[in-house]
């Protein structure tokens, strides 16, 4: 993990994996079976489809959403895609990766 910045760390070693999972959870929802596993969403979608999901727990924070996507990255659960220059202020644009 010498490759990772501070905060990436942190996210790693004492990140809030079960919010991490329901995240992606969501995110797998959100697939369309002819999208090739890509999913493009706002991050306040993103919040407002998991506490839909997941009705039992609070909605995700914005913070605790981009700390997601840096701990699904590192496990190899998803890919983030490269940004177009049209894309508006978080928006993700991923992939999500074989062996979910």
């Amino acid at each position: 993990m010498r490759h990772l910045t501070v905060h990436q760390r942190r996210v790693m070693k004492g990140g809030h994996r079960e919010v991490y999972e329901r995240i992606f959870e969501t995110l797998v929802s959100m697939l369309n079976p002819h999208s090739h596993g890509v999913v493009v969403v706002n991050e306040q979608t993103l919040a407002f489809e998991a506490k839909d999901r997941f009705r039992e727990y609070d909605r995700p924070t914005i913070g605790e959403i981009r700390d997601a996507m840096i701990y699904l990255r590192h496990v190899c659960l998803l890919e983030r895609l490269r940004r177009s220059i049209t894309d508006s202020e978080g928006l993700f644009r991923v992939r999500i990766l074989e062996g979910r």
